[in-house]
């Protein structure tokens, strides 16, 4: 097998060098991203029947498809490790698009945004919520107007466009030769776009937990619960 501490070893050597107790975990997992697969395709046939608005539809299965499409990249870059910068890519991006669709998902389910903002007009919204500010009790309260759910809606949106561009700059310096996965240290460009892409996700999450708790006020006196399907959504969202 191809010493990984020199480069990347390509799919073959890396499969040839498993030992048979890691050959069969890497099978394990196999069955298990394939079973997500057949989960998610079950949800897909119910949900088709059960939801006529295609709005709703669409985003609903856009934030259940993350699980298999994320666990079927992180497979692929497990068992071709080369191809690990562009699994990345793909889980960045969806994770990014996922968040967004959620957070639209919500907003259909409080009646759209003009009632939805019409119901939250009377609400506060609590900015000491994870992962960024959990512990900064200090912080005010804000009410939930057309300004505030405008700047929660880019924060959630900006990881849309900026994961996906900052994953493809990588990219390009891995295909360069600039970046090599087994060496990142502060002198790399890469560590600092790493940086920005933390900083990306965890604003994103934060913009996205605020939403989700204010929404909780109004939702749950309909019967509306987000709350579970909002942490599954988060859990992702902090792999990559």
């Amino acid at each position: 097998m191809v010493n990984c501490s020199i480069s990347t070893p390509f799919a073959e050597d890396f499969v040839r060098g498993l030992s048979p107790v890691m050959m069969g975990f890497l099978i394990f997992l196999l069955v298990m991203s394939l079973s997500t697969c057949a989960l998610f395709m079950e949800m897909w046939v119910y949900l088709s029947r059960k939801i006529s608005c295609t709005h709703v539809k669409d985003r609903c299965l856009m934030v259940l498809s993350l699980f298999p499409v994320v666990g079927i990249a992180a497979q692929l870059g497990l068992i071709v490790p080369r191809s690990a910068m562009l699994a990345d890519l793909l889980s960045s991006a969806y994770t990014g698009m996922a968040l967004f669709a959620f957070f639209h998902l919500t907003v259909a389910y409080l009646g759209g945004e003009t009632e939805m903002l019409e119901r939250l007009q009377s609400v506060e919204c609590t900015l000491h919520v994870g992962p960024c500010c959990c512990c900064c009790f200090c912080l005010p309260t804000t009410p939930m107007d057309r300004r505030a759910y405008s700047i929660f809606r880019k924060c959630v949106s900006q990881t849309v466009v900026l994961i996906p561009i900052l994953t493809f700059i990588i990219a390009v310096l891995w295909a360069d030769g600039k970046y090599f996965q087994e060496k990142v240290d502060i002198y790399s460009p890469v560590f600092y776009l790493r940086i920005l892409m933390t900083i990306s996700t965890l604003l994103s999450l934060y913009a996205f937990n605020v939403m989700v708790k204010t929404s909780l006020c109004v939702a749950d006196r309909r019967d509306v619960q987000l709350a579970g399907e909002g942490l599954r959504v988060q859990q992702h969202g902090q792999g990559p």
